[in-house]
């Protein structure tokens, strides 16, 4: 900034200078970084400081920030406004105009800075201090009317609490098992298992590009691959599989998403489809099934074959990196032998 804060106008216009910071007030100081140039409160002289909202409300200083900019207004307190967080904003009609032009940010709310004293009654702190409670009462009285919910898996939407499932919130929270779920109606199993399954890719063969058999199709198929990085409690996995099959063809539709989008900008054939989803301790496998895919033409890979292979080549790889490094300090220490040799025979 340069000049535009209206607390920097009002204080050069009055003599102060960016040169003799000593003169100013107490609560005011030189700002630098993206302020250079502007005069700014001391944040604790504005916690200390009492705002009002449009409707009235008292309002702390610690209860409030600024640095918005929206719609081409500076909202700082150096502009003598400043912004809360207000849960009945959107439904008030002296709100800020500028805040309901989207639904992003229709919670905020202008606050001016106040001489008036601060008081609870009448304060913005009283009423968050009821929504609060309330919200709190509402839950407690949801969570007693529906037994089978989740107090981590249900949402508040401003008036009620309603149930929100996410399955992500069940893995984090209680992978181990060994706890009531109230979703279940049951304690989880301490047992570990993983969620396996198979990937079968159709796509087109480049290697008949250009010949009579340009547009035939490759199909493989990598096999065992784990839906989760490490085993957690055999109930969710198997939670996952009854409920929600669709994320194992979500994430991997999303790990292939630029192969499958250059194939079908050539025009080409690229098709991902999840097989044989199970839920078990370690991978099984079917070999006769295995021979079979291969006499039909399916390339087969199994997914921790692949894994073990590439941690194969990690290993060699550190290994030569540490022949190599061996041979540098080796090598240097002869060549420093051959030069003291040389020193010592008066070369």
């Amino acid at each position: 900034m340069n000049g535009n804060l209206e607390l920097t106008k009002e204080l050069l216009s009055k003599g102060y200078s960016f040169d003799r910071p000593e003169e100013l007030p107490d609560h005011i100081k030189v700002g630098w970084g993206f302020d250079k140039g502007e005069f700014v409160f001391d944040h604790q002289y504005i916690e200390q400081q009492t705002f009002v909202t449009p409707c009235g409300l008292k309002v702390k200083g610690v209860n409030t920030w600024d640095n918005l900019s929206y719609y081409g207004k500076e909202y700082r307190y150096e502009n003598h406004c400043g912004c809360i967080t207000c849960h009945f904003a959107n439904k008030c009609n002296k709100q800020s105009p500028e805040f309901k032009k989207t639904g992003a940010i229709t919670s905020f709310c202008e606050v001016k800075i106040s001489s008036e004293p601060w008081n609870y009654e009448q304060s913005y702190e009283k009423k968050e201090d009821r929504y609060n409670a309330l919200k709190e009462k509402q839950k407690h009285d949801f969570l007693a009317s529906h037994p089978r919910s989740c107090k981590e898996q249900i949402d508040y939407d401003g008036e009620k609490w309603k149930n929100r499932y996410n399955f992500d919130i069940c893995r984090n929270l209680c992978k181990g098992g060994g706890n009531y779920c109230p979703v279940a109606g049951k304690e989880l199993s301490r047992k570990k298992a993983n969620v396996f399954f198979d990937i079968r890719i159709t796509r087109t063969n480049p290697e008949f590009k250009g010949s009579l058999f340009e547009g035939d199709e490759l199909v493989s198929i990598t096999k065992g691959n784990r839906f989760f990085d490490s085993p957690i409690s055999e109930d969710l996995c198997e939670r996952l599989v009854k409920s929600f099959p669709f994320m194992i063809q979500r994430k991997e539709e999303s790990r292939r998403h630029a192969d499958k989008f250059f194939a079908e900008l050539k025009g080409e054939v690229y098709k991902i489809d999840i097989e044989n989803i199970r839920v078990e301790k370690k991978e099984s496998r079917d070999l006769l099934q295995d021979l079979q895919d291969i006499a039909d033409g399916i390339q087969v890979v199994h997914a921790l074959d692949s894994e073990k292979q590439a941690k194969a080549r990690k290993k060699e790889e550190r290994e030569e990196r540490a022949r190599k490094k061996e041979n540098r300090i080796e090598r240097k220490k002869n060549e420093a032998k051959q030069i003291n040799l040389f020193e010592d025979l008066g070369g």
